[in-house]
């Protein structure tokens, strides 16, 4: 059995129109045309779709039925002729970004909305990863480009990156948590609580310079972070963005601080190959979230 789209075609736009001559006119086509498609196609599914008993065609069961299966073929017909005329054009077929949770969600989003205007065929892939994997995935060429923070020791090998903004982190425990209840908070006074600190499933973790309590508990990311802090286990540092929500809602409390240099920032970097040229989508997106900054 062979199904045409233009007999697919014309049995949807006349089931909409409500009769052969009113989808013909939708169509552009001569109405026996469309008769003779819609007739060809019943022989090849061996059913009636209409019933044409009355003065107007009207679907039979077994069309209504079919009517569905018919439109969403209609819509893959249309989406792979225009993956292919995207395809044909140079674009590639998928643009795949890695970044960690710290990247600014506003910025993504806003970022993200014009590349799914400029390029609605291109499908786009976002991996979240921790520390040195997005590094990875960008040097691996499994991602075209990464935003990440921090940078240890330099971007990976073949990797060129670029400081993009500095992310702003809160000290944050629990509204019960002892440290929310002592007023202005020391250094020393952190170190005698339970620190949570983000890690990757490589067991990569901040500096240990940049650990700061006595007693550490590891999360995968900074989410269940978060999630750990509001529960009451113990103190982190948040990026500010994550840590909004919670603070207003009073799951948290950001915690006076007494010390010197109590400010606390890290570097987010854009990260795209070296010496790999991009297609035209992934090109654009690394533009975007360059002049986005």
């Amino acid at each position: 059995m062979d199904l045409h789209l233009d007999q697919l075609r014309a049995f949807v736009t006349a089931s909409e129109q409500g009769s052969f001559s009113a989808a013909a006119r939708k169509l552009g086509r001569a109405q026996s045309a469309v008769s003779t498609a819609i007739q060809n196609l019943e022989i090849d599914l061996g059913i009636d779709l209409f019933d044409r008993s009355g003065k107007f065609p009207h679907l039979t069961e077994a069309g209504e039925a079919l009517l569905q299966d018919a439109r969403q073929i209609l819509e893959r017909g249309q989406d792979m002729q225009e993956r292919a005329h995207s395809l044909a054009s140079g674009f590639e077929s998928r643009v795949t970004i890695a970044t960690d949770e710290m990247a600014p969600p506003r910025m993504l989003e806003r970022v993200l909305r014009s590349f799914s205007t400029a390029f609605p065929r291109v499908e786009l892939e976002c991996l979240f990863a921790a520390f040195s994997d997005v590094g990875e995935l960008v040097s691996s060429g499994r991602a075209q480009m990464g935003l990440v923070t921090p940078l240890r020791s330099g971007a990976p090998q073949g990797v060129n990156f670029r400081l993009m903004l500095n992310i702003e982190f809160a000290v944050v425990a629990a509204p019960e948590h002892p440290l929310a209840r002592q007023g202005m908070v020391s250094l020393e006074n952190l170190s005698e609580y339970r620190e949570i600190i983000p890690t990757n499933r490589g067991g990569e973790r901040m500096e240990e310079t940049s650990i700061i309590g006595r007693s550490i508990w590891l999360a995968e990311n900074y989410f269940i972070v978060r999630s750990m802090v509001e529960s009451g286990v113990g103190w982190a540092f948040l990026p500010q963005q994550l840590a909004q929500e919670s603070l207003q809602a009073g799951r948290i409390v950001e915690l006076p601080l007494s010390f010197k240099g109590a400010q606390v920032t890290t570097p987010l970097y854009l990260l795209w190959p070296r010496g790999r040229r991009l297609g035209p989508a992934a090109s654009w997106l690394l533009s975007e979230l360059e002049k986005s900054m």
